[in-house]
């Protein structure tokens, strides 16, 4: 497994469950597709203050999801590398609206 500024991207994926904020979560009813490079895809699902991580094949049925590489993904996650920066140099993509996946910042504390 790739390590990128000493964190894994599983990791990350890892810890949500207890990062994740029920009071910035209200209201929202969205599925979160992650596709990250060489490592893989996770889908989340936030429904009544709830959320449900999965690894997955299949994005299909995302509100939204996010394309980037591992670095890029720790780096925004750790707060190395600014996501609009790299949304602009086209490091990172998202198919869907970049809003909706935004909502994500208010239902995680930092890692």
């Amino acid at each position: 497994m790739s390590e990128f500024f000493g964190i894994k991207v599983e990791d990350i994926f890892n810890s949500m469950k207890t990062r994740f904020r029920q009071e910035g979560a209200g209201g929202v009813d969205k599925i979160f597709g992650y596709d990250i490079a060489g490592i893989g895809k996770w889908k989340l699902s936030v429904k009544d203050g709830k959320m449900a991580l999965d690894k997955t094949d299949d994005l299909s049925g995302c509100d939204v999801a996010l394309q980037t590489d591992g670095e890029t993904f720790v780096g925004i996650n750790i707060g190395k590398v600014d996501a609009m920066t790299a949304f602009t140099s086209r490091k990172l993509k998202v198919k869907g609206d970049m809003n909706t996946f935004g909502l994500t910042s208010k239902m995680f504390t930092k890692y």
